[in-house]
Order: C-alpha cells, then structure tokens, then sequence
C-alpha cells in the first residue's frame, strides 16, 4: 500500500547533492538574488488531482504505487528526477532564473519566473474512491497556469493555504491549496492583501484567520504584522532590521508558532505577541529557517558577517520557540 506524503522543498549548490540532501516540511525561503544559487529543488509525492497538461497531451498510466520525484532547476529549463532510481524522468526548456516552491497539494510545484508564478506538473496522481485510491504517472510539465505577480518570490504553505509574495508590488495572493490541484485557478479562487511599499517580504496565513505579513520599502525592512481578514493590526513588531524567513514550529494552545529571521537575531510568533531571541553577537543573520509542526525546534543558517560578500558559515542556529533562544552548533566545515 502506497503512503502518501507531503511535499517538500529544499535547494542546494550542485545537483549531485539535491536528492540526496535532506529537506524540511517548511518553506525554503528564497535569498536576495546576489546571494542564490542557480539551482533548486523539489520533491513531490502525489495529490488526488485529475490529471492536467499544457498540451492536452499528456496521457497517464495506471501503477500499483508512487514514487517521488525531484524537481531541478538549472540554467535553461526544469528537470524531474525519479527519487528512487535516480533517471530522469523528463525535461522542460525554459529560460529565466527560476526558483521552485512548494505548491501545497502534493503534485504542483510553483516556478517563480521573473513577473508570474507558473505551476509546474510533477506528473504524480493519487485519485481516492473511497477507501482505496488510484496511482498515475504522467510526463511531468509547466502548465498554461500562471498567476501573475511582479518579482514573484516567496511562496509559503501554511494550514492548508498557500501564499504567493511580489516583491514588485508588495502584494500577497492567497488560495487554497487544494485550489491548484486540478492545474487550473479561477479568479475566485484568490484572496489578495496589500502591503504598504513594495519590498522583498513573505506572508503566512494563520489557522485563525489572520495573516502575518512583512513591511518595509526597498530599502529597508524592520517590520512584522498579524492583521485581521478587516486589515486590523492586532500584533507589532518593529524589531527585525532585514526580516528575511520564516518557519513554522509547533503550535501552542493559543495557535500558530512563527519564527522569522532578523540582522539583529530571530524573532518568534507565539500567543498572539512577538518575542525577541536574543543573539550574542551585534549582527546576527537567520535568514534561511526549516520547521516542523512536530517540533518547537526551528532549524536556521546562522552568519555573523555583515561585511561578507557570500558568508559560509559552519555553524548552525536552533531556535528555542518556547524559551526565545538559540544555541549553535559547529558542523566543522561550511554549508
């Protein structure tokens, strides 16, 4: 009996470490461009979605269980990997610097591709009839589905929504994630927030109702807000220069835990108010955070040098989110 999965998102330096390397449940927060890497990842499983092609085309075949497969970018186009032997399951031509994100339903990944989100097929099928499902594959493909968005970037899946963040414009789209399991997102389907500048941000919806979002210009960026569906501002803080992440750890009896990284050290979301991680050091960046739901632990890069061209840091931060603190530990070599 095939178990489905979430899908997961990761990236790394080369190609030959990706699906090798281990991935979060969370978002892979995507850096300022001076700062990526030209290449990125993602693993999907499978979603009970019917089938869906840019062409029409592409037929699926019935399997007795699924396989996941990887997602890579690299200069030119996408390429899906099949996790379990290593072949390749396909390739797509497509120019532009592009970046992979979780879609949320299992199948779909999101290319953010200069001014658009695409959806980008993995090709994995899961149809459930009650109490047994269906398993197709099909070629993997970038569908016609694309939601426009100036300097698309962050996307992040959260409580079962997925957010899209245009630096551009500063504006946030919100949908649910099942929306995008059948390829196609009508315009209903799109709940839309504004910030007040365009700046490079990222926004989590809350198992509330309510959205935390970034503020800023660009510039500069010092400011995280949860805001009601009216646009009320119910918690503040004005104390994360560079505010640059997020990850979510394990909820509290009062709701969401978020933890977002700073220039002066962390800060996390936790019962309704921001709390500050104190960090030793004057600048302190955890710009890159992992999480899980299972977990209050959130994993995050931990660079130290304000003056660095590309830091590498061999430490590694683990963020208390139930203390408000971080502890490092030293890999012994950068990552």
């Amino acid at each position: 009996m095939h178990t489905s999965s979430r899908t997961l998102t990761c990236s790394g330096l080369v190609v030959a470490a990706l699906a090798m390397s281990a991935c979060s449940s969370g978002t892979a927060e995507a850096e300022p461009a001076s700062d990526r890497s030209s290449t990125a990842a993602s693993s999907a499983t499978a979603s009970s979605a019917s089938p869906s092609a840019s062409d029409g085309t592409n037929r699926r075949q019935e399997v007795a269980s699924l396989t996941p497969r990887v997602v890579l970018t690299y200069d030119g186009g996408l390429m899906t990997v099949d996790a379990g032997s290593g072949e390749v399951v396909g390739t797509t031509e497509h120019e532009g610097f592009l970046r992979l994100n979780n879609a949320g339903d299992g199948r779909h990944v999101l290319v953010s591709d200069s001014d658009v989100f695409r959806l980008f097929d993995t090709g994995l099928i899961d149809q459930t009839h009650g109490d047994h499902s269906h398993y197709y594959e099909q070629a993997p493909a970038l569908t016609d589905t694309a939601l426009d968005a100036p300097e698309a970037a962050h996307v992040v899946v959260h409580e079962g929504k997925t957010a899209l963040f245009a630096d551009g414009g500063g504006d946030i789209q919100i949908l649910d994630s099942t929306a995008l399991s059948d390829g196609v997102v009508e315009a209903d389907e799109v709940e839309k927030h504004a910030t007040e500048a365009a700046h490079h941000g990222v926004a989590v919806p809350l198992s509330d109702g309510n959205l935390l979002l970034t503020q800023g210009t660009e510039e500069a960026r010092d400011t995280v807000q949860v805001v009601t569906p009216e646009g009320e501002v119910v918690a503040e803080t004005t104390d994360c220069p560079g505010v640059h992440g997020e990850a979510a750890a394990a909820p509290t009896q009062q709701g969401d835990v978020i933890s977002l990284g700073c220039e002066n050290g962390p800060v996390v979301y936790r019962d309704g108010a921001f709390h500050k991680v104190a960090a030793p050091e004057d600048y302190q960046r955890s710009g890159n955070q992992f999480g899980s739901h299972d977990s209050p632990i959130v994993l995050a890069d931990y660079k130290t040098d304000p003056d660095a061209e590309q830091e590498r840091p061999t430490r590694i931060g683990l963020i208390d989110t139930r203390t408000d603190t971080i502890r490092t530990v030293d890999l012994g070599s950068a990552y």
